[in-house]
């Protein structure tokens, strides 16, 4: 069961980190229905570098490395989460991140892998449910409120 879990880990973080796009300010698309990616926010990349680590962490039983990881995330959760305290919820998602997070320093400490494990389980699941609320919020902002003006022809 434990070797099951944790190969599901890896394979969930592994396909989240492949699933970011970082574009190539090189390559554009010449289809005007496909936007380009957004680049990934410092906040971004920053906790996908340190969620790395406490995967690797686990990986290699280097529990030193999974604390100091974790706490370098809670100071930069706190951080973001000030910058971005207007968004809707948003408040909440930080308290589950901090949370989750809180458990991977806990676990850490006290060597329990199968802790730090569902710790990292828990911080993926707030950080899934985080970004779905911000696309919704960014969706819901770059609609336009509908008219009562005929729609218009595209023009060729």
């Amino acid at each position: 069961m434990r070797n099951a879990t944790l190969a599901i880990s890896l394979c969930l973080f592994a396909s989240i980190s492949i699933g970011q796009t970082i574009p190539d300010d090189n390559v554009q698309s010449n289809d005007p229905n496909i936007s380009p990616p957004r680049p990934l926010s410092f906040w971004m990349r920053k906790k996908l570098e340190y969620s790395t680590a406490i995967l690797r962490g686990i990986a290699f039983s280097d529990f030193e490395s999974i604390e100091e990881s974790a706490q370098f995330m809670k100071m930069l959760n706190r951080v973001e989460g000030f910058t971005r305290r207007g968004v809707p919820n948003y408040p909440n998602h930080v308290a589950a991140f901090q949370s989750a997070n809180d458990e991977i320093i806990r676990q850490s400490q006290v060597k329990n892998i199968d802790g730090v494990l569902l710790g990292l389980n828990q911080l993926t699941n707030s950080c899934v449910r985080c970004h779905q609320a911000l696309r919704i919020n960014t969706l819901e902002a770059d609609i336009a409120p509908l008219t009562d003006t005929e729609p218009t022809e595209p023009k060729e």
